[in-house]
């Protein structure tokens, strides 16, 4: 692996998913006289996430693929999700789609409401790499 312009053993594998602190504990080598962590404190981090005044305390980016039959609807998959927001209370995680807002789907004019603005229903699902599709969860509690 490399990172920062720097090979590190293939043993020391990193956890993509994990929270920085301990991402960054994983790819820093013992031998290392440079590189510090110097705080454990836990922060709240909103930078990436536009429209932080009102969101809904989640990126996403939106993509066009066929979802339930209908060609062009418009997806959204869940980049980021900051901890303690509105998003992270209902359980969304990173790597979920959202397929629907209110049970329609998302289209260019309605889309940005995920930015922030109401209450809405979510209908959330995830990819299935058999069917080669996304599915709703059966269960929105999951």
């Amino acid at each position: 692996m490399v990172l920062l312009g720097r090979r590190y053993p293939p043993y020391q594998r990193p956890e993509l998913f994990s929270s920085p602190f301990h991402f960054l504990c994983l790819a820093q080598i013992r031998r290392d006289k440079f590189s510090t962590i110097d705080s454990l404190v836990s922060v709240t981090t909103t930078r990436s996430i536009p429209y932080t005044d009102y969101s809904y305390g989640f990126q996403f980016t939106t993509n066009q693929i066929e979802v339930e039959g209908e060609e062009n609807a418009i997806v959204a998959q869940i980049l980021y999700v900051a901890d303690g927001s509105p998003a992270s209370e209902i359980g969304l995680k990173r790597g979920d789609w959202i397929m629907k807002m209110d049970g329609n789907f998302i289209t260019e004019q309605n889309y940005k409401k995920l930015y922030g603005s109401s209450a809405m229903e979510l209908t959330v699902g995830y990819y299935d790499v058999e069917k080669n599709a996304i599915v709703a969860y059966d269960n929105p509690d999951r």
